[in-house]
């Protein structure tokens, strides 16, 4: 048996679930919508989408997006990982002193670089294609 065998005979079989995804709504294309989450911008297919909900006090672009399968979603903006982690720690570094300020990635348009917002504090963040 192969190693790969072995480790695929451990694992429970799995069904696909619904999946729900929350973020950004910021632009679409004919047969996608684009998403900015924390990794950065996703494209889901319109066919997968079950339900949109809008998210109570927040902007109307600030959704929670419901898919049926997740397997057609694609990364089409990533957020650089050392920079996530340098935001992760300024947060964590903050979050004594936040109360009840928001802490989001601010997009102003597909062609801007996104920004994280915590407090009154804003930090650049860099795209990797």
């Amino acid at each position: 048996m192969s190693e790969l065998d072995e480790l695929l005979s451990r694992l429970p079989a799995t069904t696909e679930a619904p999946q729900t995804f929350e973020g950004k709504a910021v632009g679409r294309d004919k047969d996608h919508l684009h998403l900015a989450i924390s990794s950065g911008v996703i494209a889901i297919p319109l066919a997968e989408i079950e339900k949109v909900t809008l998210l109570d006090g927040q902007p109307n672009d600030i959704v929670n997006v419901r898919v049926r399968h997740a397997d057609r979603i694609k990364q089409i903006r990533h957020v650089s990982r050392m920079l996530r982690t340098l935001a992760l720690a300024g947060v964590l570094a903050g979050a004594a002193s936040l109360k009840e300020e928001a802490i989001h990635i601010q997009w102003v348009g597909m062609s801007t670089l996104p920004q994280l917002v915590v407090g009154a504090l804003t930090l650049p963040m860099i795209l990797i294609g």
